[in-house]
């Protein structure tokens, strides 16, 4: 959930950033274009990253599960 969040207002700072390039001249549009077009790394590496973190939870969790299995299955085998 914190990286949904950040990911939230990583968006909104782009959002913010693509409307302040578009409204603005000079400078500052140079700035906020580049701020803008650098935050779409971040905002892709939290898409991947959410994704593989639930992948990662998941996969941790089912092992464990097996391994609770095997050990209550091997118990029952060795009585």
């Amino acid at each position: 959930s914190t990286l949904t969040g950040l990911l939230g207002t990583v968006v909104g700072v782009y959002t913010a950033f693509g409307a302040l390039a578009a409204a603005e001249t000079g400078r500052m549009q140079i700035m906020a274009a580049g701020i803008h077009q650098a935050i779409i790394t971040t905002i892709v590496g939290l898409c991947l990253a959410i994704p593989s973190l639930l992948a990662h939870y998941y996969f941790r969790d089912r092992m464990r599960d097996l391994e609770t299995r095997q050990t209550i299955q091997s118990g029952n085998v060795a009585r």
